[in-house]
């Protein structure tokens, strides 16, 4: 039996990897470097919710500039804000998946691919939008990259869940 009951190994995994993508995607919209302008010792981070600003040794955090929250930076917030309730909720409905044998079955497993591929979706839309909001001189930063590495991996989580699909000798019948 192993580890996690009878499921298969491919839901196992796709657990784990959902896992991870849950923790990246927090880190990601969490921090203040989705865009970062540097000059001459000095930068300024931006996230989606704060911002810092540092001179030599001392940094200053504060609010996001009202004159850089434009339409296309809160469509970024709410599709990033949408993608972050999905990536928390798709480690317990894949834990549920891989834990409970007596709820594994077809449906479950559809819900929770589409569940994967919705947070991706929406991540890479938010990424989009922000790439088209970012303003002369500032560059994207490693927040918007570890977003983007977590809807890889709820991509491949995805993909994960799709031999149980095909091969159901995993799930619960009655």
């Amino acid at each position: 039996m192993g580890c996690c009951g009878d499921a298969s190994n491919w839901a196992k995994f796709a657990l784990i990897v959902m896992s991870i993508a849950t923790v990246l995607d927090i880190v990601g919209v969490a921090t203040t470097s989705w865009m970062v302008y540097k000059v001459s010792g000095s930068s300024i981070r931006v996230g989606l919710w704060r911002m810092s600003a540092c001179t030599g040794t001392t940094c200053t955090e504060n609010e996001v500039a009202e004159a850089l929250k434009g339409d296309t930076f809160i469509a970024t917030q709410a599709l990033e804000i949408l993608a972050i309730i999905l990536f928390v909720v798709l480690p317990v409905v894949i834990g549920v998946y891989v834990h409970a044998s007596s709820v594994r079955g077809k449906q479950l497993n559809i819900v929770a691919m589409v569940m994967c591929f919705a947070a991706t979706s929406l991540t890479v839309v938010g990424t989009i939008v922000w790439l088209l909001y970012i303003p002369h001189p500032y560059v994207c930063s490693y927040s918007m990259g570890l977003t983007v590495l977590a809807a890889i991996l709820a991509s491949i989580s995805g993909l994960l869940l799709v031999p149980d699909l095909i091969d159901n000798t995993y799930c619960h019948t009655e």
